[in-house]
């Protein structure tokens, strides 16, 4: 058993198989949501509260406690035998060789009839097979030592970087939590943002957001730039969307998953164009937006 008490910046805990490199929509009032291989938590705000985390492995499945009741419960698939737990600023525990599992998030009775965040979260873990029970415990997932590079989830490590030249409005450079990066009206809020799942879509597009699969932050960083009305052709570049995004705030934003980090960048409100640039549509390390005024 591994307890911490955690401050959880965007109020998102992760628990997913490490190579996972999306995650389910989480929506106005979801305290959990669950994907294949990665569930999704919304939990108190770092500035509202910590949050107690206790993670659990047991070949009983059940947690002899009567004051906590089960949130949600179902298989998860780990194929990289590495189950991890994370918030956007890492890793916080993992299990290594870790089969697919059975896994339950309780909470206490009482949060069940509470509006407010989970400040207080049980993930009890079960082999979803025979033959794996009291092979799995939980470690603290440590920071790298001194000399080592931080690699993955323990360096959601992004940087806004100053515009460049006269049309392009905003830019941000790093290790992507969730290899997403996201384009939004700054009034929209995460209800509003597209779902994304699973699948092997490049961008999943809401009317006022946009998501952009980009390169994992295990693997390497990624540069998302945001343009207005250039002309700029961007050679060997590929589009992989075009459509429209709503902007009503006066400013859009461009950051990452749980809204850690991002930059604002004024812009009127309307209808504009947007085309999204990769320079590989496979695993894009760089990322030009370019967005349009139109009349409509």
């Amino acid at each position: 058993m591994l307890r911490r008490t955690l401050s959880v910046p965007g109020g998102l805990i992760a628990v997913r198989d490490s190579r996972s490199e999306s995650f389910p929509d989480l929506g106005r009032g979801d305290r959990v949501k669950a994907s294949r291989s990665v569930v999704l938590l919304a939990v108190a705000l770092e500035e509202q509260a910590p949050v107690a985390l206790t993670l659990t492995a047991t070949a009983a499945g059940v947690i002899d406690d009567p004051t906590f009741v089960a949130l949600w419960s179902g298989r998860l698939r780990v194929p990289s035998r590495t189950l991890t737990v994370e918030t956007v600023t890492g890793a916080v525990a993992q299990i290594t060789d870790a089969p697919d599992v059975q896994l339950t998030v309780l909470a206490p009775h009482d949060a069940l009839t509470d509006e407010d965040r989970l400040r207080e979260v049980i993930v009890l873990v079960v082999p979803a097979k025979a033959g794996h029970v009291g092979q799995l415990e939980w470690s603290a997932a440590e920071p790298p030592g001194e000399g080592q590079a931080a690699t993955g989830s323990d360096l959601p490590d992004l940087a806004v970087l100053p515009p460049r030249g006269p049309t392009e409005i905003a830019a941000v450079r790093g290790r992507w939590p969730w290899g997403l990066a996201y384009i939004y009206d700054a009034d929209a809020s995460p209800e509003e943002w597209p779902a994304v799942d699973d699948g092997s879509a490049a961008v999943w597009a809401a009317r006022r957001a946009i998501a952009v699969r980009v390169t994992h932050e295990q693997d390497g960083e990624v540069l998302v730039r945001l343009h207005l009305n250039t002309d700029e052709p961007f050679q060997g570049s590929v589009c992989i969307h075009d459509d429209r995004l709503a902007i009503s705030a006066a400013e859009i934003r461009v950051g990452d998953a749980a809204q850690a980090v991002s930059v604002s960048a004024p812009l009127a409100p309307g209808l504009y164009a947007v085309r999204v640039l990769v320079d590989d549509a496979a695993g894009p390390q760089r990322v030009e937006v370019l967005l349009r005024t139109t009349d409509e």
